[in-house]
């Protein structure tokens, strides 16, 4: 919520509605909301920027980009592939390049979401080559993750498992504990599913040590239950009930 403060207090500073910087600040404050009601109104506002801006121009395609997020985070999911699409093809220009970047990894997301998958690796694959071209460490664990989640949800475990070591690998020289784990739970998850519950179950205690420590609950949640279902898997069932009567215990919110 910090960061949507600030970007807040940037939008108050900025009175030209036209204003690139405003328009990008009014893209955080709006991407850096969580509630359906909140993003709600945030489509609004941001749809009401876009269409204030000059058909054909930068402006506008960028705008496409978090209204297409807010689409997609809304469960609006058709039209927030639609609105990508377009935000895709208006940035296809060599001068829009890093925009375009943008725009396929957004896309990419949208279509992993109505399930056309294949379309959905292509995209993220551009966004990964942006991201090593550009030396951009940080935006690259999180393309590179995001191509595992693709391939794990293909069933590709294998690759998948190779591709979240490549980005727990880049998270790691970057120091980025959380993106450690984040990478560890879906190894662990692939393992899983690979039925290698011994490998399996050392990369969900790492990440749910990590959670724990961090107070993520739900990601530590979403833990617990993969160790729940590696001790099912491996007969334990009372310690099966007991990680999930904990995940229970957290105030099962979600």
């Amino acid at each position: 919520h910090d960061a949507r403060a600030t970007a807040l207090k940037g939008v108050a500073l900025v009175s030209d509605p036209n204003d690139p910087l405003r328009l990008e600040l009014l893209s955080t404050a709006a991407l850096n909301i969580y509630t359906q009601d909140g993003i709600r109104a945030a489509i609004g506002t941001i749809e009401a920027a876009r269409d204030r801006q000059p058909a054909d121009s930068l402006s506008r395609a960028c705008l496409e980009i978090p209204l297409g997020t807010l689409e997609r985070r809304a469960g609006r999911n058709a039209l927030a592939t639609r609105t990508l699409t377009q935000a895709y093809h208006d940035t296809e220009a060599p001068e829009r390049a890093e925009a375009h970047s943008g725009a396929a990894s957004a896309l990419s997301y949208a279509l992993r979401a109505v399930g056309d998958l294949p379309e959905a690796l292509i995209l993220q694959r551009e966004k990964i080559d942006w991201d090593t071209a550009h030396g951009d460490s940080l935006a690259l664990s999180v393309s590179t993750y995001l191509k595992g989640v693709i391939l794990e949800s293909m069933g590709e475990l294998h690759p998948a498992i190779g591709v979240f070591e490549r980005a727990r690998n880049i998270s790691a020289a970057l120091g980025d504990t959380q993106g450690v784990a984040f990478a560890d739970m879906r190894i662990c998850q692939s393992l899983t599913g690979l039925n290698q519950y011994l490998a399996a179950r050392s990369s969900c205690n790492s990440a749910a040590r990590v959670f724990a420590a961090s107070n993520t609950t739900d990601v530590l949640k979403e833990t617990q239950v993969y160790l729940a279902i590696i001790d099912l898997s491996e007969g334990r069932a009372t310690e099966a009930l007991r990680t999930l009567n904990e995940v229970l215990d957290h105030g099962g919110s979600d």
